[in-house]
């Protein structure tokens, strides 16, 4: 998990800031891999938008807004994805947006790492609470979760994994379902770690 993260923390790594969220925040949380991961899920404030899309841009990527075909059953769903522009990124009007590496003519590269594709989910602030492109709304103190260490001494910031539960319950797949329970599963883990400590604490 380390070098993957290492290899995003390298690609990104700018004047901006930025949160690792989805599947790999609970990951990160939980200190290994739980399962498979197929993209990689980052947050970033409206604002810090336009530098991250110049920074992924340089470095290979096309930015895409990623719109869902056809759900297969409750386990896949097919995705068309159409290519964006700068400008059209800052309309708020493209829904999830993807950054994948490109050939020269712009045609999306098959995924051989984790962070060929990279799903960014954008929010704003108001008010101490985080609005998100789907209109999901979450306090902004969980933008603030666990912090890894990569194997360069990097560090990245996870967003709290309640917030991924959050987003979660938008979506029923099988993996999804799965996802939810890890997140609980760590959640109650986490309560009576603390409730041990205070009990160690009051002896």
């Amino acid at each position: 998990m380390e070098e993957d993260l290492d290899s995003l923390a390298r690609l990104l790594e700018g004047d901006f800031a930025w949160r690792l969220a989805g599947g790999m925040a609970i990951s990160a949380s939980l200190g290994r891999y739980y399962r498979r991961h197929t993209d990689i899920d980052i947050e970033v404030e409206g604002s810090n938008l336009g530098r991250l899309v110049e920074k992924a841009r340089a470095e290979g990527y096309g930015l895409f807004s990623r719109g869902v075909v056809a759900r297969l059953g409750t386990t896949t769903m097919m995705f068309h994805f159409v290519p964006l522009t700068e400008a059209e990124t800052l309309t708020g009007r493209w829904g999830a947006i993807r950054l994948a590496r490109v050939r020269d003519d712009g045609s999306i590269l098959p995924r051989v790492r984790l962070h060929d594709w990279i799903d960014v989910h954008v929010y704003w602030i108001k008010d101490g609470v985080s609005v998100f492109h789907n209109g999901m709304r979450a306090p902004a103190t969980l933008l603030n979760g666990v912090e890894v260490v990569t194997n360069s001494g990097r560090t990245i910031r996870a967003v709290d994994v309640r917030q991924v539960l959050a987003f979660k319950k938008f979506y029923f797949s099988v993996m999804d379902r799965y996802d939810k329970r890890m997140i609980n599963r760590y959640l109650l883990e986490q309560r009576a770690l603390v409730s041990a400590a205070e009990e160690i604490h009051n002896a």
